[in-house]
């Protein structure tokens, strides 16, 4: 995805709202080359290089629809049942691992050319430090629990394309669109005080 000018809109639309931490909001989904491009080549540098200035905040979705039948969530997700597969392992991820941890464990899964698959799902929880069994256990008892609180999340966003990125509870496109390419330097301008690491490349 091509983004003209991104510098210059970058001190456009943020440097106005300069903050000490900011709130990032990533909504994504588990079979999405560009979801697997940003959060493996953009979001995994830029949380390295700026944790202690980001609020994370991991939602794992993407487009689909969650409906309640009777006692039973039925959900449907862009890619078919192996994306919600994944997407479930990811928001228990989410659900019982610190965020730096879940985030290491996306990124893994998105390093790997089937990143729904048991295999790198295990390979990919025991390379962050997660438990399987209790992953697999979040899973089975609250996956869909999880993921309907992802749909009614995303529907409440309105983003028609993944990822997408909100910063501050306020989801705009073309800072989303920004983000895919140069999210170091979009987080950046929303801090005050621009610390030193926004003075490095990633």
């Amino acid at each position: 995805m091509k983004v003209p000018s991104a510098a210059l809109l970058i001190s456009v639309f943020c440097f106005s709202h300069a903050a000490d931490k900011v709130k990032v909001s990533v909504y994504y989904e588990t079979i999405c080359s560009d979801c697997k491009i940003f959060i493996r080549d953009q979001l995994q540098g830029t949380y390295d290089s700026l944790s202690q200035y980001i609020d994370l905040d991991l939602v794992p979705f993407g487009k689909g629809s969650a409906e309640k039948n009777g006692d039973k969530w039925e959900i449907e997700c862009q890619h078919g049942p192996k994306e919600c597969y994944g997407n479930a392992y990811h928001s228990c991820a989410v659900k019982i691992a610190p965020t730096a941890t879940a985030l290491a464990f996306a990124t893994c899964t998105f390093s790997q050319d089937d990143p729904a698959s048991d295999d790198v799902i295990k390979m990919c929880a025991k390379d962050a430090g997660i438990s399987y069994n209790r992953l697999k256990h979040c899973k089975e008892t609250k996956g869909n629990e999880l993921l309907a609180a992802n749909a009614d999340r995303s529907r409440g966003v309105g983003y028609a394309t993944v990822p997408a990125v909100a910063f501050d509870g306020t989801y705009d496109v073309m800072n989303s669109m920004i983000a895919t390419t140069s999210m170091k330097q979009l987080t950046c301008s929303f801090l005050g005080d621009a610390p030193a690491d926004c003075k490095t490349q990633m």
